[in-house]
C-alpha cells in the first residue's frame, strides 16, 4: 500500500487492552526474575525449582508480551490503494473495489452494564463484514451519542481516501481528519 498518501486511524479505547496486557505481562516477567533470584534472596530455596519456575514464567511471558504489543498496535490504514485493517488476531488488506461500504456498527460491551459500543465496520462486496477493533469508540454509556457521532466522522474520513471513479471529480469531505493527538 502506498503509505505516502495514507492515514492511520485508531482510537485510544481500541488500544487500551494492549497497554493493560503489556503491563500485566511485565509483572509476570518480574515474578520470573524474582523466582530466578530467590536462592540468592532467600537462602535455603531450592535452586533447581527456582530456575525451572523462573525460566517457565519468563518463557510464558514472551508470547504474552508480543500479544499485548499486538493489541496495542491495532489500527486502520486508509490510502488511495485501499484499506489495511490491523486487528488483534490478523491483518486484512482490501482494495477499494473490494469494499462496498465503511459504516458505523456496534459491538458488545465488556460487561452487562456497558451496552453496545460504536465501532467502524467495513462491509466487503461479498457480504463479509470486518470490525475495525482499533476504531471501537468507548466514551462510556453517558456519552453514547458523542461516540456514535465520532464513528460516523471516522467513516467519512476513511471514505475520503477512496479514489473518485474515473471521469468524476473528487468531492472532499468537510472536516475530515484522523482525530486527536497521536494520529497521523
Amino acid at each position: 500500500m502506498d503509505t505516502s498518501r495514507s492515514a492511520t486511524f485508531y482510537e485510544d479505547s481500541g488500544r487500551v487492552y494492549g497497554r493493560q496486557a503489556t503491563g500485566f505481562v511485565l509483572i509476570i516477567a518480574a515474578v520470573g526474575v524474582i523466582s530466578l533470584l530467590s536462592p540468592v534472596l532467600w537462602p535455603g530455596t531450592s535452586i533447581v525449582v527456582a530456575v525451572l519456575v523462573g525460566i517457565a514464567i519468563l518463557l510464558l511471558s514472551v508470547p504474552l508480551f508480543r500479544w499485548g504489543r499486538r493489541l496495542g498496535s491495532v489500527a486502520l490504514i486508509a490510502g488511495p490503494d485501499g484499506v489495511e485493517v490491523r486487528n488483534p488476531v490478523h491483518d486484512e488488506k482490501l482494495a477499494w473495489d473490494e469494499i462496498r461500504a465503511i459504516q458505523p456498527g456496534h459491538v458488545s460491551g465488556v460487561s452487562a452494564f456497558r451496552g453496545e459500543i460504536p465501532v467502524v465496520v467495513i462491509e466487503r462486496r461479498d457480504g463479509h463484514r470486518i470490525v475495525a477493533q482499533a476504531l471501537r469508540v468507548d466514551y462510556g454509556p453517558l456519552k453514547q451519542k458523542q461516540a456514535e457521532a465520532r464513528v460516523q466522522h471516522l467513516c467519512q474520513s476513511i471514505e475520503s481516501h477512496r479514489p473518485a471513479p474515473p471521469g468524476l471529480a473528487a468531492v472532499p469531505v468537510s472536516g475530515a481528519s484522523t482525530g486527536g493527538a497521536g494520529r497521523s
